[in-house]
């Protein structure tokens, strides 16, 4: 296997007068780059970086990143991956536990003053030995760098004592589940997952794509820069992402494909210059990084008319891409499963112990591949956690796949929460949001709940048109996915916190929803009961406070109708041999979770509340027995949200028997993920 330089330089040797690069209106040919990056090289080795050393980059997507990738690649010094919309504590933690010796960086972006910043940062970072700038101030500019000549007898045995298994990167995770740790690639692996990724896309020296996503995430330097550069295809280098710079490339750059993240994809589609664009040179879209909505997979299959639509599945941990829509497959299996795995990676669904289960089932997605990293920078424990002694990767996401060998995901394993009993996955819900027309962005998360343990919130952000509110949200989603699924909390917000790498930061919403002044937690475990055609609906919370599963719960039911507006209430309890329910009647019962709560009422074709944890002479379709009189609409939603309706003759009168059956004792072990 080769090490990144050498495919850089055959690129140089071959294609000499090629084009590889361009931004705006700079045109960078392969040999230009080879001798460039040599000169960065050699400036690199007279500051004293030597093999193994760290070097930290922070700045847009431009030429100059790359010739410090490929100048420290020579000399076998790892690049650590930074991004300008870090602020100073990011900046503080990767260079710390990196130990890196020399940043390369913009001077400032936007309102950030990165060299103040680091200058603040040298007594904490005592490895820091220099700060270099594209442009003017630090302690070197890199102008500086590539002006002197390389000591070609230095760079010849730097560049042969580097080996295909030596690091080449380190990419710090997005820290969505919390603290940020270094991924460490190698040379072999980020070359393995490009090649792979380029033989599968068909990728050849007449293809033009474009590079939108950050070159410090495997997304932007394997997934673009380097299967581009294997293959001999031209990238188009974007700053950074605008979706109106992003639709004049169709214009300007003969695209013969576009790659992007799902919000880079929403946010082009909506520009009101997109609409003026011809995508007919386009052949391929692909889309990764985060989960795309089966309604924006949609809109690129009819955006692009003449393009093959594609997901791509990849982690920083593998390096880039391993699994990938195959060509020729449908859309609607394109929209349901991100793919099959490329030839070089081997992938199971496994149970929490490891052991692969069956076709259809649900568990983790592990992997094994030559482009697996070689770990966690700095911290065994992690490592050992995500690899095992035979290299299989865990990735953290649940999925399963069918008999064709196409892959579902379910979410991340991190992000389900458990609600009632049942193990929701919030991707699944955020699909169904995305379906309505108005919606451009949502993200879902689990909070705490005194009663179901948790529930789901989900955020939304409108389009700009949209007048929406969270209860038309709401009966959106409830004709399209169990009753239990349906959010409990919807919070529409103009904007959602993103990842450098444009994913949703679900840390940040985690992290609101735990402060003060968040909106408040409020008790699902409630019921309604609505009667007469003047009906008043009173939810009403659990009584005698909050109680662990497997404990008896009381539950409050009270009824107000258009003749009885009940200011005080009778209590009966499961005790009392025949409690009566009537119109100024509050009748508490009592449940033991997680069977259902069960009060024999005659609610034909409803679903059990937890059907998989009742004996299985439970039917899923179970009848319930009410005693009603005339003119009475009956709603009642139990604990987890599902929802009893039925219509008798007359007035509430008598209910037959309250608290739960006898049922067998419900299995201890958790309910099998669905």
């Amino acid at each position: 296997m080769e090490r990144i330089h050498d495919v850089l330089h055959r690129a140089a040797t071959t294609a000499s007068d090629t084009v590889g690069w361009i931004v705006d209106d700079r045109k960078i040919r392969f040999a230009e780059m080879d001798a460039w990056s040599d000169r960065v090289a050699g400036g690199l080795l007279r500051l004293g970086i030597r093999r193994g050393d760290r070097i930290a980059v922070n700045g847009p997507n431009t030429p100059d990143w790359l010739a410090v990738y490929f100048g420290a690649a020579k000399i076998g010094a790892v690049v650590v991956g930074l991004s300008v919309r870090y602020r100073e504590n990011e900046f503080a933690r990767i260079l710390s536990d990196s130990g890196t010796r020399v940043v390369v960086t913009v001077p400032s972006s936007e309102d950030i003053d990165f060299l103040g910043m680091l200058a603040g940062l040298r007594n904490r970072l005592p490895q820091l030995e220099a700060v270099v700038t594209f442009g003017a101030g630090g302690d070197h500019v890199l102008d500086e760098l590539w002006s002197t000549p390389a000591d070609t007898v230095l760079l010849a045995e730097a560049q042969d004592a580097v080996r295909e298994d030596d690091p080449v990167m380190i990419i710090y995770t997005s820290g969505t589940t919390g603290r940020p740790k270094g991924a460490v690639l190698t040379h072999g692996g980020q070359l393995a997952a490009a090649t792979a990724q380029a033989g599968h896309m068909r990728l050849g020296p007449r293809d033009t794509l474009p590079v939108a996503v950050p070159l410090n995430h495997v997304s932007g330097i394997t997934c673009c820069v380097l299967a581009a550069l294997v293959t001999g295809a031209r990238t188009v280098l974007l700053p950074t992402f605008e979706a109106a710079a992003a639709a004049n490339l169709f214009h300007t750059a003969d695209l013969t494909i576009w790659v992007g993240v799902p919000t880079m994809h929403t946010l082009l589609l909506n520009q009101s210059r997109f609409t003026t664009v011809d995508t007919a040179a386009v052949r391929l879209v692909v889309t990764g990084g985060a989960n795309a909505e089966p309604a924006l997979l949609e809109r690129l299959t009819s955006s692009f008319p003449n393009a093959t639509v594609m997901n791509l599945y990849g982690l920083s941990e593998s390096s880039g891409a391993v699994v990938m829509t195959p060509w020729g497959a449908d859309t609607e299996t394109t929209v349901r499963a991100i793919g099959r795995p490329l030839p070089t990676v081997q992938i199971k669904i496994a149970d929490a112990d490891g052991t692969e289960v069956a076709v259809g089932e649900t568990g983790e997605l592990l992997l094994r591949t030559p482009s697996v990293m070689a770990g966690y920078h700095n911290m065994p424990a992690e490592t050992a956690d995500t690899i095992s002694d035979d290299g299989w990767l865990r990735t953290g996401d649940i999925a399963w796949t069918d008999n064709h060998g196409f892959i579902t995901l379910h979410g991340r394993a991190k992000d389900m929460f458990v609600q009632g009993g049942y193990n929701i996955y919030p991707i699944e819900v955020e699909n169904i949001l995305a379906e309505h027309p108005q919606v451009l962005m949502t993200a879902g998360i689990g909070v705490p709940d005194p009663v179901l343990g948790e529930i789901g919130r989900y955020y939304v952000v409108l389009t700009p048109d949209a007048q929406l509110a969270e209860n038309d949200l709401k009966h959106f989603c409830s004709d399209k996915i169990a009753d239990y699924k349906v959010p409990k909390e919807i919070i529409i917000r103009p904007n959602l916190p993103m990842t450098p790498s444009g994913k949703v930061h679900k840390a940040t919403l985690r992290n609101e929803s735990a402060q003060p002044g968040a909106r408040a937690n409020r008790s699902t475990a409630a019921a309604e009961v609505v009667a007469g055609p003047q009906s008043e609906a009173t939810t009403v919370g659990p009584i005698g406070g909050d109680m662990p599963r497997g404990h008896n719960r009381a539950l409050a039911i009270q009824v107000r109708d258009g003749s009885h507006r009940a200011s005080g209430s009778d209590v009966c309890h499961t005790s009392r041999p025949r409690p009566r329910l009537r119109a100024k009647t509050r009748l508490t019962h009592h449940l033991k979770e997680p069977a259902m709560p069960r009060v024999d009422i005659d609610l034909s074709g409803t679903i059990c509340r937890q059907p998989h944890l009742h004996s299985r002479k439970c039917p899923r379709r179970s009848l319930r027995r009410y005693s009603m009189g005339k003119g009475t609409n009956l709603i009642v939603n139990d604990a987890i949200g599902s929802q009893y309706s039925d219509s008798r003759k007359a007035g509430c009168e008598r209910l037959g028997r309250a608290g739960p059956p006898s049922l067998p004792p419900a299995p201890s072990h958790r309910p099998k993920v669905s």
